[in-house]
């Protein structure tokens, strides 16, 4: 598959239904794909590097964040810009919509002490996690924009991802001290010890819909998944870079990893279809689909 892209994309999320990823660049473009053709059908061009992409919950625009501090809005359909909203002081690295659309994390929530890296609202709207360089989670009333509680403390350098568990009773970070924490979105305590088995940076961590199993990658060229019950690693795939993750419906819960001769990963999905390992991955309703994100934009 020929992407296009001639510069590293940061994140490649589905649209509501699955027939659709969006992806963003720091060729300063927003680009959306048909999943099952593969092909390019639309491109939102940016003014500045893209450091975050989203859909919105009905799946009718698209949020775009930069390096310049300017979020976007546009509309899927016509792909024109709607919005553009301004009040970051820095780079925007994360942006999403709340699960029923009408907000975005686009206040500033301050109390931090360094770069946020990664926000994520729980399943039911009312919260917002956010990570950060300070090496710390705060979690934040959604409507009040206060924080809640004292910072997660755990990690012992920067956290490069957040995500809450399907019924917003924990959430899981990945750090640059090379662990993955499970924590009690509700007491914000940690829950057990660090899960360790890398050797650098963990970047996305996803929880499956169940809850029952917890995906991380690594800069380290390692795919991990563990048992969130037991915080055992029970699959890992070799020699893969990873830098997105998503996990939706059937996937993880169901996934058996292994691994060829010629480096093609297998996943016991629905499908059961083997696809190249590459940069960032996703994982959709009928299993895997890796999204090429090598220099080049080409597998």
């Amino acid at each position: 598959m020929q992407l296009g892209f001639h510069f590293w994309t940061m994140r490649s999320p589905f649209s509501p239904d699955g027939h659709q990823i969006v992806s963003g660049s720091w060729d300063t473009t927003v680009r959306i794909w048909d999943v099952k053709t593969g092909l390019h059908v639309g491109t939102l061009k940016d003014p500045d590097v893209v450091n975050a992409v989203a859909f919105s919950l009905d799946g009718t625009k698209i949020i775009s964040g930069s390096s310049s501090s300017m979020i976007r809005i546009w509309d899927l359909k016509t792909k024109a810009l709607l919005q553009t909203l301004s009040g970051h002081e820095n780079k925007v690295w994360s942006a999403v919509f709340s699960p029923d659309g009408r907000d975005m994390i686009g206040d500033p929530l301050l109390s931090h002490g360094g770069t946020v890296f990664c926000v994520a609202f729980s399943p039911d709207g009312k919260r917002i996690a956010s990570a950060s360089s300070d090496k710390t989670i705060r979690i934040w009333d959604a409507e009040t924009r206060t924080a809640v509680g004292n910072p997660l403390h755990g990690h012992e350098d920067e956290i490069n991802s957040v995500a809450f568990s399907s019924d917003g009773n924990w959430i899981v970070s990945g750090s640059g001290d090379n662990t993955v924490r499970i924590w009690d979105a509700r007491s914000g305590a940690a829950v057990g010890s660090p899960l360790k088995g890398y050797y650098h940076y963990v970047m996305p961590v996803a929880f499956s819909p169940d809850g029952s199993r917890i995906a991380s990658g690594s800069l380290d060229n390692n795919i991990r998944i563990w048992d969130a019950k037991n915080r055992t690693s029970i699959q890992y795939d070799h020699e893969m870079v990873t830098s997105s993750t998503e996990v939706s419906h059937e996937s993880v819960t169901t996934g058996n990893v292994s691994s060829n001769q010629t480096r093609n990963v297998q996943w016991n999905a629905p499908d059961n279809q083997t696809f190249n390992p590459d940069i960032h991955w996703t994982l959709s309703d009928d299993g895997w689909i890796y999204f090429p994100k090598n220099k080049e934009g080409i597998v």
